[in-house]
């Protein structure tokens, strides 16, 4: 079925020849009828590489890139399908997309090395400061819901735009609670925070599978979700530094900037990429004679679009709550949940680690030296965004050319199986033996190097096999992931004292670390039995380029 949201084609499908008739002297009229209806038939695969005869249309023939990959979706010769856009401009649409989801994580975590100097001030204890980012982990974990629904209802850019506004204000209200009474309000100003901030992170998946082909979408994805993890790293370091040297409301007047620009450049520049694939649709045509002004005043206010009031919209407001509980989502999100629940624990918790005095077992760090440390974050999400540049499309489809060029979308999940396996658990068990024991603090740098690079490594790969199952339901993937990924960690920190005060700290990272195991035995699952869990989903949302032939011989 035609999906207008998030525009995506139609399969192509070969038609069989019919059976031709045996020849007899009585019988040369269904001869001449059998030539007459197989010349009307659309060529096979191998066929559509020839130029099309001036009956044929455009849109039955193949397509293929320099290196002979088919591009799947088959593009239209339509020069406003974003498939057919200049790569600068596919590139300038991808890149505003992984700014607004770098800033809408990186308000999430502006306060990250701040929670000991704001505790002083409001009168509270660090640990009710932790809670303070449970809230805004609650508000990136509903917000994307919502964004999905609203979507559906005004379109993928007012609801990106409006959200980045609104964030921004609810980051100026943070940096505003300044007195001794003023923790609640504070509070909920990071929970409204995290959830209207979280409404870029949720779409993009959308505007990614319109932009591009299916063998360009692992490298797409590894940059989007990479930007968006790489926000909060940022915040930390950046945090750090402000309180060392300025008051800590400063940690939100440097977002609230970055949000108003995201939004400028959201509001001028980016489009919207939705685009029916069927020829000659009324719904394309209209779009077309809708000016150039009109459609970027559709960005800013909030009614409904083009494709969104077109009937063949059947998407509902909540389907990624029915996406997510489809076997191929449910394996994958538990897998994204354990594993981003205890990379979140190091994360979330390495403030108060590295801040505390070596007497209670920390480290003794100052706020601007907990920054300096936060620098192996960031060499971490560049080790991964390197790893996912390489491999997250050429190992799948190395896979594929040894399946004879047929493609499963269990090919996107190799890369997987491979460094992030080995990273995730022995940078957790390094990590609480670490602070057991009390390592040098390289030691727990060599630890958090592993972990936030094995976690930022897996999330662009999941999304991007999960998309491929529910191909009309991207921007629903994407939402529901999101969910997945913060929900047991925004959970995680009202259990961990007791967790850790039970079995020691030691225990409580040598368990996340064969919890990992378990989740990265999910994903094995999935590439093992993937084709039979998925034909046990839902069959109104199930839509694959499975069998799909990338790699054609011989072709003339």
């Amino acid at each position: 079925m035609l999906d207008y949201f998030n525009g995506k084609p139609i399969r192509q499908k070969t038609l069989r020849r019919p059976k031709s008739f045996s020849v007899s002297t009585l019988g040369l009229r269904h001869i001449n009828c059998s030539v007459d209806m197989a010349s009307k038939q659309v060529p096979d695969v191998h066929e559509m590489t020839s130029p099309a005869s001036p009956q044929e249309p455009a849109e039955a023939r193949a397509k293929f890139d320099k290196h002979g990959i088919k591009l799947e979706p088959h593009p239209s010769d339509d020069p406003n399908d974003p498939l057919n856009w200049p790569t600068s401009k596919k590139c300038f649409m991808l890149f505003i997309l992984c700014l607004c989801a770098f800033a809408g994580t990186a308000q999430s975590g502006a306060n990250a090395a701040g929670v000991v100097v704001q505790a002083m001030a409001y009168g509270v204890q660090p640990s009710d400061m932790i809670n303070t980012v449970s809230a805004v982990l609650a508000g990136v974990c509903t917000g994307p819901i919502f964004a999905m629904a609203l979507a559906h209802y005004i379109g993928r850019c007012p609801v990106i735009l409006w959200g980045l506004l609104i964030s921004m204000c609810c980051n100026v209200w943070s940096g505003s609670m300044t007195d001794p009474g003023d923790f609640i309000p504070y509070a909920m100003s990071r929970w409204l925070g995290g959830t209207f901030g979280a409404f870029p992170i949720a779409l993009g998946g959308g505007f990614i599978v319109d932009m591009f082909y299916l063998h360009q979408r692992g490298k797409a994805f590894a940059f989007y979700t990479s930007s968006a993890l790489f926000g909060i790293s940022v915040a930390n370091t950046v945090s750090g530094f402000i309180v060392q040297y300025n008051p800590w409301p400063v940690q939100f007047w440097w977002v609230s900037v970055l949000l108003a620009f995201c939004a400028i450049l959201t509001a001028v520049f980016l489009e919207d990429t939705t685009y029916a694939r069927t020829p000659n649709d009324p719904i394309n045509e209209k779009a077309m004679k809708t000016s150039g002004l009109t459609k970027k005043l559709l960005t800013y206010i909030p009614v409904r679009g083009t494709m969104e009031n077109s009937p063949q919209n059947t998407h509902g407001p909540f389907d990624c709550i029915l996406i997510g509980l489809q076997p191929p989502t449910m394996l994958a999100g538990f897998f994204i949940l354990i594993v981003f629940a205890w990379g979140g624990v190091v994360l979330n918790n390495l403030s108060v680690y590295l801040q505390n005095p070596v007497a209670i077992g920390g480290y003794g760090f100052s706020p601007v030296r907990n920054a300096e440390f936060s620098f192996v974050n960031f060499v971490s999400t560049a080790a991964a965004q390197l790893y996912g540049f390489a491999f997250n499309d050429r190992l799948p489809l190395w896979r594929c050319k040894k399946n004879g060029g047929v493609w499963r979308p269990e090919y996107r999940l190799w890369p997987v199986l491979a460094a992030p396996l080995v990273l995730s658990p022995i940078g957790l068990g390094l990590f609480g033996a670490a602070n057991a024991e009390h390592y040098h603090f390289m030691v727990l740098a060599v630890a958090v190097f592993f972990v936030n690079m094995a976690d930022v490594m897996c999330l662009p790969i999941v999304n991007a096999y999960v998309v491929e199952c529910f191909v009309d339901y991207a921007a629903e993937v994407t939402t529901i992931l999101s969910f997945y990924r913060q929900i047991l960690g925004l959970c995680v920190n009202f259990f961990l004292p007791a967790w850790t005060a039970t079995v020691g700290i030691r225990w409580v990272f040598g368990s996340m670390a064969f919890f990992v195991l378990v989740g990265y035995g999910l994903t094995a699952i999935l590439e093992w039995k993937g084709p039979q869990i998925r034909a046990m989903s839902w069959s109104k949302f199930v839509d694959t380029e499975d069998n799909e032939e990338l790699f054609v011989k011989d072709r003339e």
